[in-house]
Formats: structure tokens, C-alpha cells, sequence
């Protein structure tokens, strides 16, 4: 007797999983006929008892032995039995007593315990042999084979997805920007595919959630989304997920071309992007502000400069005290190279920072330094600082000035 197997899965969404490795059971008999079954389903579980439908299908191979006045007939078959383990339930499992010309029995099959089990299914056939002259009955040539399946009866598990409000690509998916928002998304992995419905929702740490929605904190921190599902309407289970929260640390702001505005005039060519006002001690630039980290968005808060006061040295000590203005606008959504850019505090397109300073040329050597410091406020309204950025203006006394904030800088000497 010779015996192959064949392995093959087959799985669906599904909560309690019945999984089925097959196998093709090849058995040779006399005449050399031998029976392959293939054992299929077609199932959907969902907590143990549930009764699911397993197709059981024989077919043969080879040709009987036949003389010069035989010739074959009927072919007939019967379903053998089915058996397996505890914890399982194959009905039926006793074996037909009656033949049928069809090849196909549909079994039911219910998982009744967690575990792993064996399931065995036996097809017989029968070959009828008649006289080809005559047609009268002469024999039956028959055979049997089984066909052999793994029964996994597992509970299902699911997974916690968020589903960011600003999901830009290469975005952090358990990192959150203050006050950001989320949607709070489930998601079957075992069986793959399988359909996972929210039962509660709640949570621990820096974050709010409400129903499925999670907004972050006002302020750095961790926080944990706890989350009771249950996965194609089987037994609940609870997941947990771990979210940083994470506040703006710092600003980059980059030299755009220069927007002419009243006196200000742009050099041609200009490659220092920078502005002056004839007849001046002057210079100024425009520049986007974009915030850090890059990986989290920042779009649900307000981010600006707050209040300081300014100090001056030689000819630029009468500005000591000058208060610098605060401003606060909105964010753009996240973006991974570059992060979320400031919408102000100038309108643009593009939305930039106007940052110049204007002295007669008889202005003498000196300094003036702003010392900035950069606020964000969402949810509470407090302003929370974040960084520093340094505003300074050098006057060299020979009709030039150098004005540089937060790295970038233009200078330029009046003829």
C-alpha cells in the first residue's frame, strides 16, 4: 500500500478559528485503482459549538483490469465514516450503508474545545464491470482511501490601529503631537482578515479617549488606550497600546524668495535672499517656520513667539527694553522631511516671517538681541514654551548690518 499526502490550508475570517491542513490519502487496491479524497470547507466560527460544513470529495485513478468482453460501468460511491479527538464533533461519523453516484458528502464538523485536532474522512468506490456485449452485471472493483485534516479551535486576537486624522506618509503610528487626534480602529490577526468589533474603550496616562476617538495631552507624556473587543462576535478580550505624546521641540526656518513690501527692495540677482531699503542702514528676509520632531503632527495647536525684551549694546542701547510682539497662528498638517510649518505670521503664500531691521547709515557699531522664546497652546489655551530662538541685529558702523534668527542669516553694506 502506498500512501501521499499532500498539505494545504485553508482559512477565513473567522473568531474562533477552525483552520484545515489537507491531505490527498492515495491508496491502491486491486485492478490499480486507487481513491484520492480532498477534504475542503467552507466555514465561518465564531465561538465554540458553532457548526461549520466540511466538503468531502473522492475521485480514483487508474483503469481496471479488463478482458476483451468487459467493460466498465456505474461508478458508484460511499462515504466511510469520519473520526477524530475529543473536543471535536464530526457528524456524521458513522459509515454510509447505502452507495450513490455522487462523490460528494457534506459533513458537519463543530469545534467544541480550545486545541488542535486530528479529523479523518474514508471515501470508498465502486466500479461496476458489465459485459460490453450483453451488459449484464459481472463484478465490482472497489476501493477506499481517507483523507486526513488539522482542527484548530482557537480564540480570536485583534490588534489596536490607529487611524490618524492627519495620517501623512512615513508618519509615527504609536506617536502622537499634542492635542493631536486619532481614531481608534481594531483589527483581527488571528484568523487574518477576520472581523474585530469594539465592545469598550478606555485608557490611562496623558491622553483622552471618547467612544473611539483619542485626542494627546497638552503637554509630553505617555499614555495607554486599553480596548475590549471581540473578534467575529466570539468570546471579549481586552489589548492594550502604548502612545507617546510628544510637544514641538524646536524650529527650523528657511529662507524663501523675498517679498518686496513698501520700500523693501530685492536685489537682482539675489542670491542671499535677502531685502533692503535704499539710502539705509538695512536688511531683512522672509523665512517659513517649520516645527521638530517631523514624525507627529502639530495641525490641532496654535505655535508662535512669545514676549521678550530686548537688549542693546553701543549704539543700539537705546532700544535696551523694546518688547517683542507676540503672534501665534495655525499649523499645517505633518509632513516627514520637512514637519508642520507655521501659518503666520504674515499670510504669504507661503505663510512666512518678515524679520528685518532699519537704522540711519550714520548708525554706529552696536547690537540688539531679541532672545524669543517659541509657545504652543491646544487644548487647555496655556501658552507653553518650547524653545528659544535668537533674534540679533550687529551694525558694523560703516553704513553695513548683519541681522541673523535661528540660523539663517543676510547681511548688507549701504553704498
Amino acid at each position: 500500500m502506498k500512501e501521499e499526502f499532500f498539505m494545504k490550508y485553508f482559512l477565513r475570517n473567522i473568531a474562533i478559528t477552525i483552520a484545515f491542513v489537507v491531505f490527498y490519502g492515495n491508496f491502491t487496491f486491486a485492478d490499480n485503482i486507487s481513491v484520492v479524497v480532498r477534504v475542503t470547507s467552507s466555514y465561518e466560527v465564531t465561538i465554540p459549538g458553532i457548526t461549520t460544513e466540511i466538503t468531502v470529495t473522492g475521485s480514483y485513478n487508474g483503469v481496471p483490469s479488463l478482458n476483451t468482453e468487459e467493460e466498465i460501468g456505474n461508478v458508484e460511491w460511499q462515504y466511510g465514516g469520519g473520526y477524530t479527538t475529543t473536543g471535536a464533533t464530526i457528524n456524521p461519523s458513522a459509515a454510509e450503508t447505502t452507495w450513490s453516484n455522487s462523490n460528494t458528502r457534506v459533513i458537519n464538523v463543530t469545534g467544541n474545545d480550545l486545541g488542535e485536532y486530528t479529523l479523518i474522512f474514508i471515501m470508498k468506490v465502486r466500479i461496476q464491470i458489465k459485459n460490453k456485449n450483453t451488459g449484464a452485471f459481472i463484478r465490482y472493483v472497489e476501493a477506499s482511501g481517507q483523507g486526513s485534516a488539522k482542527l484548530k479551535v482557537t480564540n480570536g486576537k485583534f490588534k489596536i490601529v490607529l487611524a490618524f486624522k492627519d495620517n501623512f506618509a512615513g508618519r509615527s503610528k504609536t506617536r502622537m503631537g499634542v492635542c493631536e487626534e486619532a481614531t481608534i480602529t481594531v483589527e483581527a490577526i488571528d484568523p487574518v482578515g477576520g472581523t474585530a468589533k469594539i465592545i469598550s474603550t478606555d485608557r490611562t496616562g496623558n491622553i483622552k479617549v471618547s467612544g473611539t476617538t483619542v485626542t494627546a495631552g497638552d503637554i509630553s507624556g505617555s499614555g495607554t488606550i486599553k480596548v475590549v473587543a471581540s473578534v467575529n462576535d466570539g468570546a471579549a478580550a481586552e489589548e492594550t497600546l502604548g502612545v507617546n505624546v510628544v510637544a514641538p521641540i524646536g524650529v527650523r526656518q528657511e529662507k524663501i524668495t523675498p517679498i518686496a513690501i513698501g520700500p523693501w527692495i530685492a536685489p537682482v540677482p539675489n542670491p542671499d535672499k535677502k531685502l533692503y531699503v535704499q539710502g539705509m542702514c538695512s536688511v531683512a528676509m522672509n523665512t517659513v517656520s517649520y516645527l521638530r520632531p517631523t514624525d507627529v503632527s502639530f495641525y490641532n495647536t496654535k505655535v508662535g513667539e512669545g514676549t521678550c525684551v530686548g537688549i542693546g549694546t553701543g549704539s543700539q542701547v537705546p532700544y535696551s527694553g523694546l518688547v517683542h510682539p507676540s503672534w501665534k497662528d495655525d499649523v499645517s498638517n505633518g509632513d516627514i522631511l520637512l514637519g508642520c510649518s507655521v501659518k503666520g505670521p504674515n499670510p504669504g503664500p507661503p505663510p512666512y516671517d518678515f524679520i528685518s531691521d532699519i537704522q540711519p547709515v550714520t548708525v554706529g557699531v552696536g547690537t540688539f538681541t531679541w532672545n524669543i522664546p517659541w509657545e504652543y497652546s491646544c487644548n487647555s489655551g496655556n501658552n507653553l514654551s518650547f524653545t528659544t530662538v535668537i533674534h540679533q541685529s550687529v551694525f558694523d558702523g560703516n553704513r553695513g548690518v548683519k541681522l541673523s534668527k535661528a540660523g539663517n542669516s543676510v547681511q548688507h553694506t549701504t553704498p
